[in-house]
């Protein structure tokens, strides 16, 4: 998770690329991405600051779970299901899910299934919230692996039948206050920047241009799905 927070406080030199991106109504969002050693798909992050939320509403919109928000608006969402959870419920909520996403750019990208270890949000000392997951097959998980009997079993199985299987490396939400009113509670309305990374590979033999725009895509249309969801929660 530190890695995550890390990423996201890093300056614009750091990245490759950074431009500014226009979605729904949100402030000053921006899309960054860079290349990583040893990962064929470049490392992206979209930042956003959401004005007059809460952070119930951010959890809400963020959830990833069996019958969560996101998958009836996220676009990229097919279904989800919780296989696993591990260690103790109480520190941490960490489980782990199976993801199924829809095809991507006009079917270029046909249905992935994702394996992936799921921290929930938490507080961090700085006042920011962060919740974030890594995929099962991925190389940094593999200490993690190797301590436990379940997850190895679990990460040795091949993809379903009929499915391909696409790895998410790392990915996560940072929600971070900006204001009084943010930090008022998790009912109180106020400003915060949102920020969403992804390292991911698609598998299947996609070419690496195209999981690139997947990627892309897949962020940016989070925030903007989720923006109208939060406008449609409240009548509007």
């Amino acid at each position: 998770m530190q890695t995550l927070r890390d990423w996201s406080q890093a300056p614009a030199s750091w990245w490759d690329e950074r431009k500014a991106v226009q979605i729904a109504d949100l402030q000053d969002a921006h899309h960054s991405s860079k290349k990583m050693d040893g990962f064929p798909v470049r490392l992206h992050m979209v930042s956003a600051v959401w004005n007059d939320t809460s952070l119930n509403e951010l959890l809400l919109l963020t959830e990833a779970s069996d019958t969560c928000l996101k998958l009836s608006f996220d676009p990229a969402l097919a279904s989800i299901q919780t296989r696993l959870h591990v260690g103790s419920r109480k520190d941490g909520h960490v489980r782990m899910i199976r993801t199924i996403t829809r095809p991507m750019l006009l079917g270029l990208i046909s249905a992935r299934e994702v394996d992936s270890v799921v921290r929930d949000p938490a507080p961090l000392p700085d006042g920011s919230i962060i919740g974030g997951a890594l995929g099962l097959q991925s190389p940094l998980l593999l200490k993690k692996i190797e301590q436990s009997q379940a997850l190895q079993s679990l990460a040795s199985q091949p993809p379903s039948s009929g499915k391909t299987r696409a790895i998410d490396h790392t990915s996560g939400y940072i929600f971070e206050p900006m204001d009084a009113g943010a930090r008022s509670g998790s009912e109180a309305k106020g400003k915060w920047k949102v920020y969403y990374i992804l390292l991911s590979e698609a598998g299947g033999g996609v070419p690496t241009w195209a999981a690139e725009k997947g990627v892309s895509k897949a962020i940016v249309d989070w925030f903007a799905s989720a923006r109208k969801e939060q406008h449609k929660m409240r009548g509007g």
